[in-house]
């Protein structure tokens, strides 16, 4: 079973991975507007067990301008995708029932070839490399940085 998150409650003005509010003035031209930013298509699959990584990833994702569509576990991963495919995926490496890796290698054995990043804490190079073989393209270090997700998303999804 997977869950589609459509909406969010989250305020608005809040930064939500650094925690603080949002400095708006920073983001805006000359003339006092918002700058355009580049805008992101496309569905992003968030494997991610954790309900509040979950909202706070969603958050950003969607503010980027793509759908997401959130999987609690590897398991809802592999089924989701034998269905729909998306256009990326994020993918915590420790889940219940199927973890990351075991997803991963999953998707990869099917010839699923959409971009995979995983989302880990790990720091050991050995699990690291583990995730690479298993068939992700990267992986971005939990606490997640926004910054970091955009840019690596942009590589993929990014138009103008």
């Amino acid at each position: 079973m997977f869950t589609l998150v459509l909406g969010s409650s989250l305020p608005d003005d809040v930064d939500w991975m650094n925690k603080k509010p949002l400095d708006k003035e920073k983001h805006k031209n000359k003339k006092g507007k918002s700058s355009p930013a580049r805008s992101l298509n496309g569905t992003v699959l968030l494997a991610e067990d954790n309900v509040v990584n979950q909202k706070l990833i969603d958050r950003v994702l969607k503010k980027a301008g793509v759908t997401v569509v959130i999987a609690n576990d590897g398991v809802d991963v592999c089924d989701y995708c034998d269905k729909t495919l998306s256009d990326f995926v994020l993918m915590d490496i420790n889940m219940p029932n199927r973890g990351g890796v075991e997803a991963t290698e999953y998707l990869r054995g099917r010839g699923y070839d959409m971009p995979i990043y995983a989302l880990t804490a790990e720091t050991d190079r050995e699990e690291i490399d583990r995730m690479l073989k298993a068939g992700c393209q990267g992986f971005l270090k939990k606490p997640l940085d926004r910054k970091a997700l955009i840019k690596v998303l942009n590589e993929y999804l990014g138009s103008w």
